[in-house]
Parts: C-alpha cells; sequence; structure tokens
C-alpha cells in the first residue's frame, strides 16, 4: 500500500511509494520530493524540515532570487564553487563531469583547486559533496567567491606554512628545562625536511615538535596549526606538480576564477545526510555529484556563453546554463 502525504492544496503535496520513491506519474510530483523520507521530512543542519515548510519556501526562494521555476531544470539541491571546479568537465579530468569530495579526489591522484582543501580531510568533504536545498540558497552562494590560485600564491602559502613550523620549533628553543640534544636535533630535522623537500620527513618532525608542545600545554593551538601547515605545504605542493598537466584555458579558470553555482539533482535518497554546520539547510550528498546529476550550472552573465562553449566541446551539452541568481532588493 502506498504511503500518500497530503495536505490542503495551499500547502502542497507529496506522493511517495512504498520504496520511498516519489510517484513521477503524478503531475504533481517535484524533484524536492527526493529530500523527504517517509514522514515526510528534510533532515538537515540539526533540525527536520516538514514538507508542508517546504512548499511553503520554495516559491518564497524563488521570488527573492528573480527566478522561475523552469530555470532550475529539476535541481533540487546546490553546490556553490568557483570556475576552478570547472576542470572536472575538461581533458583535465578526462571529461568525467563528476564533483567529488576531496577524498574520492585524492584517491584518484588528483587534487581540487578550489573548495575547503585544508580542513576537508576531516570534514564533511572528506567523503560528501556539501549543499543545500533551495531553502539555503543564500549559503551555497556564499561559497562562490575565490581569490584564484597560481604558482607564485602556491610558493607563498608553503613558506607560510614552513613558518609556523619554524616558529613552533624555535618555541620548543626556549624551553630551558629541556635536552639540548633533541632540541638541536628537532632544529636541523625541520631545515632539512624544508631544504629536500621530502614531505615525509616534514611530516614526522611536524609531528614530533606538535606533540611535545602538547605534552608540555606550552601552545594549546599547536596540534591545529602544525596539522594545517603540514596539509596546505602538501596541497600547494601538489597543486603546482599538477599546474603542468593544466591547458592554457584550464589555467584561465583555476587563476582567474569567477562564480558558479551548480544546480544537482539526485535521487540516490540513501546517500542524503543532515550536517552539522553554520550552513542552513545544509545536506551532504555522499560520494559526490555523478555525472548525468548535474543538471545546470549558473554563472555571471558574461560567461554563459564562454561556459556553454566550453561544455560543448568536452561533450556536457546536456547540462543547462543559466544566469547566476542575485538575492533581490526589498
Amino acid at each position: 500500500m502506498s504511503l500518500q502525504l497530503v495536505t490542503s492544496a495551499s500547502i502542497g503535496m507529496l506522493y511517495l511509494d512504498k520504496k520511498n520513491k516519489p510517484n513521477t506519474d503524478n503531475p504533481i510530483y517535484r524533484p524536492e520530493d527526493d529530500l523527504f523520507d517517509e514522514d515526510g521530512l528534510m533532515k538537515v543542519r540539526g533540525r527536520s524540515i516538514h514538507v508542508e515548510e517546504a512548499e511553503n519556501t520554495v516559491p518564497q526562494k524563488l521570488t527573492e532570487f528573480n527566478l522561475k521555476r523552469e530555470q532550475l531544470h529539476e535541481a533540487q539541491l546546490f553546490h556553490g564553487s568557483s570556475s576552478a571546479s570547472l576542470i572536472a568537465f575538461t581533458s583535465y579530468n578526462e571529461r568525467e563531469g563528476a564533483l567529488l569530495p576531496l577524498g574520492l579526489l585524492e584517491k584518484s591522484k588528483k587534487i581540487p583547486f578550489s573548495g575547503e582543501i585544508v580542513d576537508g580531510r576531516t570534514g564533511v568533504n572528506a567523503t560528501c559533496l556539501s549543499t543545500t536545498w533551495i531553502g539555503g540558497l543564500e549559503g551555497a552562494l556564499r561559497y562562490t567567491s575565490s581569490k584564484g590560485w597560481n604558482p607564485e600564491i602556491g610558493k607563498q602559502r608553503i613558506e607560510n606554512a614552513d613558518t609556523i613550523l619554524i616558529e613552533d620549533c624555535n618555541e620548543i628553543q626556549e624551553i630551558d628545562y629541556l635536552d639540548n640534544k633533541l632540541k638541536e636535533e628537532l632544529r636541523n630535522e625541520l631545515v632539512n625536511a624544508i631544504a629536500t623537500g621530502n614531505f615525509d620527513s616534514y611530516k614526522e618532525v611536524s609531528n614530533r615538535i606538535d606533540n611535545i608542545l602538547l605534552e608540555l600545554n606550552s601552545n594549546p593551538y599547536a596540534g591545529t596549526n602544525a596539522k594545517r601547515a603540514v596539509n596546505s605545504r602538501e596541497i600547494n605542493f601538489r597543486r603546482m606538480v599538477e599546474w603542468e598537466r593544466l591547458n592554457d584555458t584550464e589555467r584561465e579558470l583555476v587563476s582567474k576564477p569567477f562564480p558558479i553555482l551548480y544546480g544537482i539533482k539526485s535521487t540516490r535518497r540513501d546517500s542524503h545526510g543532515a550536517v552539522d554546520s553554520p550552513i542552513f539547510g545544509e545536506i551532504s550528498l555522499r560520494g559526490g555529484a555523478q555525472r548525468g546529476e548535474i543538471k545546470v550550472v549558473f554563472v555571471p552573465p558574461s560567461k554563459v556563453d564562454f561556459v556553454r562553449t566550453l561544455f560543448a566541446i568536452n561533450g556536457h551539452s546536456n547540462i543547462d546554463i543559466e544566469v547566476l541568481p542575485e538575492k533581490q532588493a526589498r
């Protein structure tokens, strides 16, 4: 027996069959329906949104951003990024056309040039793509800004990471009761790791410095700072290597970024999860957005033709292009 969640026409309707999948034969079906469980609840950021609340929110958001329903092209999840992410659709990524989380990208020996990379290895982005439903569209749009990346920026970030560890090492040098031989050993190991670029040695000495400071309670932030420094050095070094594999167009997408918002339609209901984050309406998409699930990308007006051509050249003409939405002034 199918389960029907039906309210008055003013509230809206949602139909689910016994397998918890929408009845697409019903004319009132909308793509948001795949985000709800059999009780008509969408789990987001520490709470649940009922279908009735969603029914009021969707038209409100469309009005706020001057969007028409057809401009969503059936997308129900939205992911904000920069144009650097478009290399997922080009020859660099074998024209795959999927948006993968950091963990899966690293398994494939790739490194992204956009997104929360330094913290992404331990957060939700390690295994999931961070998205929002339309009710949290503002949150997704906040992540469309980027300063870009190029080798000079990479070198500077590596130097910044080295400075953090050097300062931590200097802090150890000033602790009088520590063994002088240990101090000298740590200093020499760090200098050698930086000079040779040996990442394993760099990570090992970083952990030793980190553990000493934490054990002595000398610096409560040492652990976080050291891990971020190690991650930043590795990520930027790997980006410099991957930069050599990018063609001119791909390099421009990375170094001179413009904002982009992806509209995704995912019917993999067991892959949608709630996220405890400051972004209202955030929903994690386990495994990322697969090829064919990206229905539309929103870009600045000046980039519409460019992205349309880029997609056509790389075999992604099935993805629609729309102008990036802006919140309307009240």
